[in-house]
């Protein structure tokens, strides 16, 4: 299957501007609570495991298979749009705009391009796809998702149009697999 129509809109065609953008994130970072930031930091590294390994017991393995077959083409066509945009995180732009933005963790993954944020659209597509084997635990997986996109903003590592956008990407990833591949039985 082809991905190539995949693509992430232009930056500038987000609304607000970067010192908007970066005011935005300098807030949610500021009323972050130390629980949110235990939360942030476990899900710097481990995205999929907190839907994948939490539900393997309750999939096939070759469900468990197809899911993590389809997050890594995900995650591929991420990566594309990260080095196609190359924009820089917040924490590493803000000092351009004479803003003091200093991440309140370590972090791991938010080092390379920002846009579109890769935890957002990975933690959507998995509760997109679980929703459709566990539709009475479809709110509290989506709930999920959107703290693990929040997350990112908390850390400072992504604007708030690199979470919208990642959580596009991972719709029109989603339908496109929805249509084209029957999705194994559970």
């Amino acid at each position: 299957m082809d991905f190539e129509d995949i693509v992430a809109r232009d930056p500038s065609e987000h609304t607000g501007t970067d010192t908007e953008q970066l005011l935005y994130v300098k807030s949610v970072m500021e009323i972050a609570s130390e629980e949110d930031l235990v939360f942030a930091e476990r899900v710097d590294v481990f995205t999929p495991e907190l839907f994948y390994m939490d539900v393997c017991g309750y999939v096939s393995p070759r469900t468990a298979s197809f899911l993590r077959a389809r997050e890594y083409e995900l995650l591929m066509i991420i990566l594309r749009e990260k080095m196609k945009w190359k924009m820089r995180r917040p924490y590493l732009a803000a000092s351009a705009f004479g803003i003091d933005l200093n991440p309140p963790l370590k972090f791991t993954t938010g080092v390379g391009p920002s846009y579109p944020s890769g935890h957002a659209a990975i933690s959507r597509f998995y509760a997109q796809s679980l929703a459709l084997f566990f539709e009475d635990l479809r709110g509290e997986l989506f709930n999920l998702s959107s703290r693990i996109a929040w997350s990112r903003l908390q850390l400072g590592v992504h604007f708030l149009r690199d979470i919208k956008e990642g959580e596009r990407l991972a719709d029109l990833y989603f339908e496109k697999i929805r249509r084209g591949i029957a999705l194994p039985k559970n």
